[in-house]
């Protein structure tokens, strides 16, 4: 955006002017760079240009005259599952083709669903909706975008690679969620389902659920979720691996918000952070600066030097990024401010970008080593790019064609989409989405 997912590191939402309000997004999504989007919540005041993040979207008007440079029609390449791809209807497609022609400002590709922000911030869901996950209200898939709600969004996160859940934040900063919630990972008080947006909240006497967060940044992670509030972390979901970072690797959940503590060697004291991206039992949040990690390191995914021990607090990455994209195949990316490309995790289908099927346990430079990238989005086994002169360069897996490329064969390198230069594009487990 410029949902995350994001508009690279933006957490914010924009100042709203009521006759005109537009959207952009954020973190598994590729977009556009404009320092005029990034606006301090508290005061509306520009903050310095950084880039505009891609998986989250982000929603308002800063008194431009005119909508954010994403608006464009949507495209698709891949297997089209169970209604996926939107308005197309081909089963599979190798290169992208066009799904749907009106204009939107963000798109999102999850497990065999979709989701898309309009100009006005309302959320539109289309594919697989078996526990719910699309918000509206019923278990019933979708084959087109249909609108979810009449609310405006600031934020959405749906965890790209399994997809059965969604968190998001609205304009006001409350959060709320739909879909999967065997563990609590929706923050809404207990392990139901939901089919519609239901708000999150906390325990503040350990005995009632009472639901609000006013929220600056969200990440779903599958299994758990992470938001950033007063400018710390909490955690709701499942432990296991330390996900969470709240110190324990196994056991129980939360079904509810709960501050995130962190040692910085005078004990354990609440963890601050601006930004926050979650994943199959890993995430990771940026603490003055720096990526910190915690949870999962099967691959070294957590960039941390080692491939098995898992981590149940936060620790230090040493990397300064501004955004990051993280995947099912225990994969992590992050861009710096430059424009750098830097990867950590398994490599096992050419994802990583660096040549080789192998892991890497540091996070190590990629992207054919240029520095002009400027959002990225990890899919299943496979990484979709974006540079600065909005072309697309697509890495990995692509058994279903969902590297746009005109074939099935997997890429170990990071290639160029031939004459295709979209404003935004997302990586899901089965297709990639994007706004041309």
């Amino acid at each position: 955006m410029s949902w995350k997912d994001d508009i690279n590191l933006g957490p914010w939402s924009f100042a709203e002017q009521p006759d005109k309000p537009n959207s952009n997004e954020g973190n598994h999504i590729a977009s556009y760079d404009d320092p005029v989007w990034s606006l301090d919540p508290s005061t509306g005041v520009p903050i310095t240009p950084t880039h505009i993040p891609c998986g989250y979207w982000t929603k308002g008007y800063a008194g431009l005259a005119d909508n954010p440079p994403n608006d464009g029609p949507i495209w698709v390449a891949g297997y089209n599952a169970v209604g996926g791809f939107g308005a197309a209807t081909p089963s599979f497609s190798k290169i992208f083709i066009l799904s749907d022609a009106n204009e939107y400002l963000s798109v999102i590709a999850g497990y065999g669903n979709s989701y898309t922000l309009d100009a006005s911030g309302y959320l539109y869901s289309t594919g697989w909706n078996d526990v719910g996950q699309l918000g509206l209200g019923d278990l019933i898939n979708r084959s087109a975008f249909t609108q979810s709600g009449a609310s405006t969004w600031s934020k959405i996160s749906v965890e790209s690679t399994y997809g059965k859940s969604l968190l998001g934040m609205k304009i006001d900063g409350s959060v709320w969620g739909t879909g999967y919630n065997s563990y609590g990972q929706l923050g809404c008080g207990d392990n139901a389902n939901k089919s519609f947006h239901t708000e999150a909240g906390k325990n503040p006497t350990g005995s009632l659920f009472v639901p609000g967060i006013i929220a600056t940044d969200v990440a779903q992670g599958y299994y758990h979720s992470l938001v950033v509030e007063g400018g710390t972390v909490w955690h709701s979901g499942w432990w296991s691996q330390g996900a969470c970072g709240n110190g324990v690797d196994s056991g129980g959940s939360t079904p509810y918000f709960k501050q995130v503590e962190v040692d910085l060697g005078a004990g354990l004291v609440p963890f601050t952070a601006t930004k926050v991206w979650a994943h199959r039992l890993y995430s990771f949040a940026l603490h003055e600066g720096i990526v910190w990690a915690t949870g999962l390191n099967e691959a070294g995914n957590l960039g941390l030097g080692d491939e098995a021990t898992p981590r149940v607090r936060f620790e230090s990455t040493g990397m300064a990024f501004t955004d990051m994209s993280i995947g099912e195949a225990v994969t992590s990316f992050g861009i710096t401010a430059s424009g750098e490309l830097w990867c950590a995790g398994r490599g096992d289908q050419g994802q990583l970008g660096l040549g080789g099927t192998g892991n890497v346990n540091v996070f190590t430079q990629t992207g054919n080593g240029t520095s002009d990238w400027a959002a990225v989005s990890c899919g299943s086994r496979n990484t979709i790019a974006r540079k600065t002169d909005n072309s697309i360069w697509a890495t990995g897996l692509n058994n279903y064609g969902q590297l746009g490329l005109g074939d099935n064969t997997r890429r170990l390198v990071f290639t160029e989409i031939p004459d295709t230069l979209f404003k935004v594009v997302s990586a899901g487990h089965y297709h990639t989405i994007a706004i041309k």
